[in-house]
């Protein structure tokens, strides 16, 4: 059993945190609240952990789970999540106290936090972020021709991307430019720009069943 405690926040009718992940976790204490609850001035202190789980994050929830993390700095929170965006994703991985993992989580990674977290090393520095699904639509611009290509991004990690791509003109090696609205309600202008290069491009003919596109790896990461 590990000495820790947890709490854990949760949205009515909503998803609930797997009890997988708690019974392997064994925490000395678990509480648990409604998110209609956590006033913004809600201490959480006495939890080394703060959990929470939902079917995506994105920025109109890191809206209050920024702050709350930031507002909290002696807990770890973690976000257990079947998507979230790479605007998110940007944002989570500049937070010290806040990590986010794709579900589900496989025996493996729970246990090597639980390891972790039983030699008092920071989960935070240790944990290695996944690579996540997503479905977010981008604009590519081929920098050696100027060639403007709107696609879908499928996956990504902090490293590099899939992105769906059926055309003849990109070779590896090619750069690019890639532009990802962020989604938003209302829309705004606001975007995410990446410059990456061209590693690898999979044609549905060469590989059968798979998603035909180009693996991109990231050189830079802006907000625009």
């Amino acid at each position: 059993m590990l000495t820790k405690n947890a709490l854990i926040i949760e949205v009515e009718n909503g998803a609930t945190f797997p009890e997988y992940f708690l019974d392997m976790f064994q925490f000395k204490e678990v509480n648990k609240m409604y998110l209609r609850d956590v006033t913004s001035g809600f201490k959480t202190d006495k939890y080394d952990f703060v959990l929470y789980s939902c079917d995506c994050v994105n920025e109109r929830q890191l809206r209050w789970i920024l702050p709350f993390a930031n507002k909290n700095p002696k807990s770890q929170f973690i976000i257990l999540t079947e998507q979230i965006s790479i605007h998110a994703y940007k944002q989570v991985t500049e937070m010290g106290n806040v990590i986010t993992l794709q579900v589900p989580l496989g025996d493996q990674v729970i246990r090597g936090m639980i390891n972790q977290l039983v030699q008092d090393r920071s989960l935070i520095a240790t944990q290695r972020f996944p690579r996540f699904i997503t479905d977010e639509p981008v604009r590519m611009v081929v920098m050696e021709t100027g060639l403007l290509i709107p696609s879908r991004m499928k996956n990504y990690s902090a490293s590099g991307a899939f992105i769906e791509y059926k055309g003849m003109h990109l070779r590896v090696g090619h750069t690019l430019k890639v532009n990802l609205p962020k989604q938003e309600h209302p829309p705004t202008k606001k975007s995410l720009q990446l410059d990456g290069k061209v590693v690898w491009v999979r044609s549905g003919e060469a590989h059968s069943g798979a998603s035909t596109g180009i693996g991109v790896q990231f050189t830079s990461l802006d907000a625009a």
